[in-house]
């Protein structure tokens, strides 16, 4: 039984699984929806569309999801390396051309005090050095770069985004 839930939990973690391979007395579940990642026991999804924050998160609400929390530096990596364009130094010239996903990220409640939009607090950041900086008092809202560092965007700006579930 030790055996069985060990390789169980290895196909759940594995980025890509052999969906045709059979094995006798196993049976593979699609866990993720058509279009879904799984990693670490969740389900991840990049839209192909940009949008605002909050409709971005009302489009993840609505596959049953929310914008992505990000509560680890493994995480945080597998998400650069799976959804978003490697890093390019001249297409990247000024970096924030090159922070175009909306994370789950957002001060909107309390000024300077950034938690996850289900409320949560955040464990684990990786902003830009001297970010999040808040132009104006108006950058409520987080974007996740091709390098896997962060920055506070405003929130009417429209960027694709990553859900989880």
């Amino acid at each position: 039984m030790l055996f069985s839930c060990k390789l169980l939990n290895r196909h759940l973690n594995e980025r890509s699984v052999n969906r045709t391979r059979v094995e006798v007395g196993w049976t593979f579940f699609n866990i993720c929806p058509v279009g879904w990642v799984l990693f670490g026991g969740h389900c991840y999804f990049r839209s192909q569309t940009e949008d605002s924050w909050n409709n971005a998160q009302e489009d993840c609400l609505k596959y049953g999801a929310h914008l992505v929390e990000i509560d680890t530096p493994a995480e945080n990596t597998w998400l650069m390396e799976s959804f978003l364009p490697p890093w390019n130094d001249v297409a990247c010239s000024t970096w924030h051309k090159c922070c175009s996903c909306w994370i789950g990220a957002t001060d909107i409640d309390s000024e300077g005090v950034f938690t996850w939009n289900r409320r949560t607090n955040i464990t684990f950041t990786n902003w830009y050095p001297n970010e999040p900086k808040n132009y104006l008092a108006e950058e409520n809202c987080v974007v996740l770069c091709q390098n896997g560092l962060w920055n506070d965007e405003f929130c009417n700006s429209k960027f694709t985004f990553i859900c989880k579930k």
